[in-house]
């Protein structure tokens, strides 16, 4: 390991730490708190359509079907058949991921703006599973008084019990996107993004990276889900209709569509934005869809590339002052004396 990548994990150890304590340093209020584990389960779903759309180049327009596919599964099991709290938040999990693979089968014979049409119709397909699926899911109003997970202390509220595990959560996320991200498993993700075609010609089993692609995308977003569900001990289906996904895509877009800290910076400042100004809230659409338009002319490759791109010019800033004019040659005197 290079000295860089230990003071590079040392940095995130100790950004993990600080996190972790930042409620009792900062005092924040319920509400803020609040907010603060709201971003928390949103970096993950995000981490979800980062791997499967920004690595691997699959537009997936369903990724927050799948986080409703993962509450819902755990919520139904939870109150509808009594199956204890975690083990049914496992199963919501796993739902997602497969419920993910479906997703991904289209990309298999697909790509560009026609799998992104299948995506976004999965996505209305599981919105109307969601709103009409009567007592199962509870219709428009979906399921109230879903219990906290066992050994989750709630004696000073829910957001206080839950932080060290959504704390976890991220953590957890974070390290396995960039092992896999940084691995061969990215590096597949990557050629099949740039040139599937090549891809498949320098031996990548195409279709496989493709699925897994989106079953890790829907496992992350399902666990996402479910943990929501017992968080917040309520779900209904307007969590999870195919607008929020515009939400998750403009967290893409201004983060950068393959950086990790850029996801993290862009999900905080949206979410903290769109919490002060609630008033504004029927004209959300508007507002992040005007935001993705400048962010794309502006920089193209979201807060990564800008944050990038002013690194590069500060060092050529500092590297052409400190270094010293190269000396003019000496230009010979002329003389009065003839060539013999």
């Amino acid at each position: 390991m290079t000295g860089g990548s230990r003071l590079g994990l040392i940095a995130q150890a100790g950004a993990l730490i600080l996190l972790l304590l930042l409620p009792a340093l900062a005092n924040l209020s319920g509400y803020q708190l609040h907010i603060l584990e709201l971003i928390l389960l949103t970096i993950p779903l995000g981490i979800g359509l980062l791997i499967s759309m920004g690595h691997c180049g699959q537009i997936n327009l369903a990724q927050v079907a799948l986080y409703g596919v993962g509450a819902y599964t755990t919520a139904i099991l939870i109150t509808r058949a009594g199956i204890d709290p975690w083990p049914a938040t496992i199963f919501g999990a796993l739902a997602g991921a497969v419920v993910g693979m479906v997703v991904g089968l289209p990309s298999l014979r697909i790509r560009g703006h026609y799998l992104a049409i299948a995506t976004l119709g999965l996505a209305v397909a599981a919105e109307t599973v969601f709103t009409a699926g009567g007592e199962l899911t509870g219709g428009p109003l979906g399921i109230g008084r879903i219990p906290t997970l066992p050994g989750i202390d709630v004696s000073e509220g829910r957001d206080a019990g839950y932080y060290p595990l959504l704390v976890g959560f991220f953590a957890i996320a974070w390290v396995f996107a960039r092992l896999l991200i940084g691995g061969p498993i990215g590096s597949a993700f990557g050629a099949i993004r740039d040139d599937h075609l090549a891809a498949k010609g320098v031996g990548v089993n195409v279709g496989a990276f493709q699925l897994l692609a989106f079953t890790i995308s829907g496992l992350l977003a399902a666990m996402a889900g479910a943990l929501y569900a017992t968080w917040s001990g309520y779900i209904s289906p307007d969590s999870f209709r195919p607008a929020q996904m515009f939400f998750l895509l403009t967290i893409l877009v201004v983060g950068g569509m393959r950086s990790l800290p850029g996801l993290v910076i862009a999900t905080t400042a949206l979410i903290v934005a769109r919490e002060a100004f609630q008033q504004f809230e029927a004209y959300q659409l508007i507002i992040f869809g005007s935001l993705v338009t400048i962010v794309m002319l502006v920089a193209p490759d979201g807060l990564a590339g800008l944050a990038s791109r002013a690194v590069r010019w500060v060092r050529r800033t500092a590297e052409s002052g400190t270094r010293r004019p190269t000396p003019a040659l000496a230009t010979p005197l002329p003389t009065d004396r003839e060539p013999d």
